[in-house]
């Protein structure tokens, strides 16, 4: 007998749709931004959103029909919220349960050939060069002198540390390890891009003014596009350019570009955030700075604290067997695992800093901590992302110690859900670095004291 899925009252659409849908809107579910993070931030959306999300499984188990979360769009999704239903569509097959969701369409504003709206071979064709490029099962990537000298050169930030700072910062790194040192400056190319992912946000908000902005998009992607195209012609010796000619055939390789510099984005976010947390836990910032597998273990529970990503979405692409659930083909999924990476109901350490869940195998057998999401669809770029940010907080945490000025987090309270990251101001304290864990008083007195 196939397992029942039952549908969400109105009141809880509208609960869910109000405290999960319209906090992704207001951030801006390509570009975000720092109004609406602010104001998600101060209404604590992430907690309002895990608290409707909890009453829905209580009464109705962890498959649940909602209306279609995004504006324009109509049928149901399938809200996702047991572990068991997690792991069964993040471990099956990527042909079956497809990453090129309905929910995604906005995409097609800043990147149409993209890996995350292809289906069949062309996905399989495109998934394969992202892995050459990214060299994603590598232990270390072919190009990983090069990337750590190019972070470690640009992380340099004398007396403080802000968001708009390392943004700038990375974005050189982008450009450097994707393009070349030629492109370090081209901050055209990255205005253009963050232009079409803003208006990418329209696609998803209100279709009839992306309709106004089609002929400006397309002249901007067209010009993007060009510029990115330039970049691969003249291949700069060490860049993730250069290896286009050895990878797999791949119909249209620059369009894969938009996804990889978007994703650094997400990366200074995951590495300011870490900054955060580390200068506000000192016993974990001392065994940080001494310890690289535990550093790494920071800057991924740094991720699963406040993912920059906090949907995962796919479509099946056939009749599927969830479980025992029939699930018709073109079913929309949607996996909110910014709340259940922030379960209270099911883990202990929901909202502390726990890094050692990375390393004594917690993290790894829950499907529902997939920071970078998990199986054939992960993200192809997790270990260049890790990489990237591995060496740029071994670089300032060794360079310096930081107080955080700005949002308030404190090691002996729960860590807040919804964290502003465009708020954050690391502030260098003055002295030499050491590796001892200071108390929260001493790093209180620093932080005032500069």
């Amino acid at each position: 007998m196939a397992r029942e899925i039952p549908t969400a009252s109105r009141g809880e659409n509208l609960r869910f749709l109000l405290a999960y849908t319209a906090a992704t809107l207001l951030r801006g579910p390509y570009a975000h931004g720092p109004r609406g993070a602010s104001l998600a931030a101060r209404l604590d959306a992430t907690t309002h959103a895990l608290r409707a999300a909890q009453e829905i499984r209580r009464r109705h188990g962890g498959l649940i029909w909602m209306p279609r979360w995004t504006p324009g769009t109509t049928g149901r999704t399938l809200l996702v919220l047991a572990p068991e239903d997690v792991e069964a569509v993040l471990s099956g097959p990527a042909e079956l349960y497809s990453p090129d969701s309905p929910d995604k369409h906005g995409m097609a504003v800043f990147q149409p050939d993209g890996l995350s709206l292809s289906r069949g071979r062309m996905r399989r064709d495109r998934r394969d060069f992202a892995e050459y490029v990214l060299d994603s099962h590598a232990p270390r990537h072919r190009l990983c002198d090069r990337i750590t000298r190019i972070v470690r050169t640009e992380m340099t930030f004398p007396g403080q540390i802000t968001h708009a700072e390392a943004g700038l910062a990375f974005r050189r790194i982008a450009r450097r390890i994707l393009f070349g040192d030629p492109a370090r400056d081209d901050e055209m190319t990255t205005d253009i891009l963050r232009a079409l992912r803003s208006d990418a946000n329209w696609d998803v908000n209100w279709r009839a003014v992306r309709r106004l902005r089609g002929r400006r998009d397309a002249k901007l992607l067209e010009l993007f596009t060009r510029r990115v195209s330039g970049y691969v012609r003249t291949a700069t010796a060490g860049s993730l350019m250069s290896q286009f000619a050895d990878a797999p055939i791949c119909a249209d390789p620059s369009g894969q570009v938009a996804q990889w510099l978007m994703a650094f984005e997400s990366t200074t976010t995951a590495v300011l955030q870490c900054l955060a947390l580390l200068s506000t836990h000192p016993h974990q910032r001392a065994e940080a700075v001494r310890n690289e597998d535990y550093l790494r273990a920071c800057f991924m529970e740094a991720v699963r604290l406040w993912d920059p990503v906090p949907s995962i979405t796919r479509a099946t692409t056939g009749d599927a067997d969830l479980r025992g659930a029939h699930l018709p083909e073109d079913t929309s999924l949607l996996i909110p695992v910014g709340l259940l990476q922030r379960d209270d109901e099911r883990l202990d350490y929901a909202d502390r800093f726990a890094p050692e869940i990375w390393l004594n195998g917690t993290a790894e057998r829950d499907w529902t901590i997939s920071p970078f999401s998990r199986g054939e669809a992960g993200c192809p770029g997790r270990d260049l992302a890790t990489l990237v940010a591995m060496t740029a907080l071994s670089t300032l945490l060794r360079g310096h110690r930081y107080a955080l000025a700005a949002p308030e987090i404190s090691a002996s309270r729960p860590l807040p859900r919804t964290i502003d990251t465009f708020a954050i101001k690391l502030v260098a304290l003055p002295g030499p670095v050491d590796t001892r864990a200071q108390t929260d008083q001493e790093v209180s007195q620093s932080a005032a004291g500069s």
